[in-house]
């Protein structure tokens, strides 16, 4: 009769968590070493000079972007949430100083990252991940930008009458309501493409680093569930749930 919690297999098992629990922690160490800082990046003003896909093959999924940007409208962009960081890699000596922070617990005060004159015309840097969530900023500030042009067009239409032919319903909404609502929406296009990024120094062995992620991950889940399957007690402290990270926090 098999034992249904495999006990015959778990002495196996163990040394294979003890190494990934160590490649983890090496990765880890090495992550920490080449990461510059944070910093708020405008993400769509420099859209054309960001490159994704060379460690995170994944295609754009509409279906993804869909939902990531219904999220956006039930629960705000939480664009300064570690979770949501995007991490990028760049030639340090391309960035100004004080224009970005060693911690991320900063939220909205993190400094917008700015560049010296030492990056090139056509310069690029390399994002690791964040392809979905670009995208659907981009669809949900289009569609804010849409719902602007609405309420200017409203608002200028009531601004274009006599004001003795308003009444007091039409003056207040031109006065409390229109102009708040276009208030409101041109602070949120101006200001809510910033995202929180993380920097990470191209010139400390990070490419080597980020090319061996995306299977080290996979075995490390894999062997998880296995675990669990077994009824195993594990600490899972290791694991990124940053799944926006290089690898594991």
């Amino acid at each position: 009769m098999k034992d249904t919690l495999l006990v015959d297999t778990r002495s196996e098992n163990t040394p294979k968590l003890k190494n990934i629990v160590e490649a983890v922690n090496e990765k880890n160490e090495k992550k920490d070493n080449a990461r510059v800082g944070f910093a708020r990046f405008d993400i769509l003003k420099y859209e054309d000079h960001i490159m994704f896909g060379m460690w995170n093959p994944q295609p754009l999924v509409n279906l993804q972007v869909k939902d990531l940007e219904n999220l956006f409208w039930v629960n705000g962009l939480n664009r300064f949430h570690d979770k949501n960081l995007i991490p990028i890699v760049v030639n340090k000596v391309w960035l100004k100083n004080g224009t970005y922070s060693k911690t991320s617990d900063t939220g909205q005060s993190l400094p917008e990252l700015k560049f010296t004159d030492k990056i090139p015309k056509d310069w690029k840097v390399k994002v690791a991940s964040g392809q979905h969530h670009v995208a659907a900023l981009k669809q949900w500030l289009e569609q804010r930008q849409s719902e602007l042009m609405g309420v200017k067009a409203k608002l200028e239409k009531l601004m274009s009458q006599d004001a003795q032919t308003l009444d007091c319903m039409d003056l207040d909404l031109m006065n409390n309501v229109k102009k708040k609502e276009r208030d409101e929406l041109e602070g949120i296009i101006a200001y809510n493409r910033s995202w929180i990024v993380a920097l990470y120094d191209e010139g400390k062995s990070i490419q080597i680093f980020l090319s061996t992620i995306h299977s080290v991950q996979i075995r490390c889940i894999l062997d998880l569930h296995e675990m669990h399957v077994q009824n195993y007690n594990f600490s899972s402290s290791f694991i990124c749930t940053n799944h926006n990270d290089l690898c594991f926090a």
